[in-house]
């Protein structure tokens, strides 16, 4: 894992390089890149959370895999940053809407779960204009907290919960962290960039 701070402390770059992994074998070869997906599978784990439409996903499988990701954490009775994180991210796709560039899925992981049916998510998704390429994920308890441990952003409670945004090329392995105040602009254009 490779980290550097750029832009003033702005921006955390590290790398989850599947590359030196034992179980991994020279690289372009088919096996190779199912050791890999195989790796990343077991390291993001593939809990079983729930989006916000009531659909049950697998966090690595079917939220993260061969995708470009924005990675936020929030709860829906939160009146501080997340509704701010959160328009945040509506301006971020928006701007990645105006350039057409729809390659980028939007996850929000709830940090209260017990809270957040996909019911509370789904009003809130609503409220912030998500399109349908924004997951808003809730689950177990249990699941929910490996997956955010797994992330490094777990946290003792829901109100104490990262405002960090967690940028990721899930192929290359490329991720970067990104403080709450980091602009919409920043965001798409480290998008961009990964």
């Amino acid at each position: 894992m490779r980290v550097l701070m750029l832009l003033g402390s702005l921006i955390l770059v590290f790398n989850l390089s599947l590359a030196h992994s034992p179980h991994v074998v020279e690289s372009g070869t088919t096996q190779s890149k199912t050791n890999a997906t195989q790796v990343a599978q077991r390291y993001f784990t593939d809990r079983l959370l729930v989006t916000q439409d009531e659909k049950e996903v697998r966090f690595y499988s079917d939220v993260l895999k061969d995708q470009i990701v924005v990675v936020n954490f929030i709860y829906t009775r939160c009146q501080d940053a997340c509704p701010l994180t959160t328009k945040k991210l509506q301006q971020v796709q928006t701007l990645l809407n105006d350039s057409a560039e729809r390659t980028v899925k939007m996850v929000s992981i709830s940090t209260d779960p017990e809270w957040d049916t996909p019911e509370r998510l789904k009003a809130f998704a609503k409220l912030h204009n998500a399109d349908r390429n924004w997951l808003f994920l809730t689950g177990s308890k249990s699941d929910i907290d490996f997956v955010i441990q797994k992330l490094g952003q777990l946290t003792p409670s829901p109100e104490s919960h990262s405002s960090l945004f967690l940028l990721g090329n899930v192929n290359s392995g490329h991720w970067i962290k990104m403080f709450g105040y980091a602009s919409p602009e920043q965001i798409a254009e480290q998008l961009r960039n990964i």
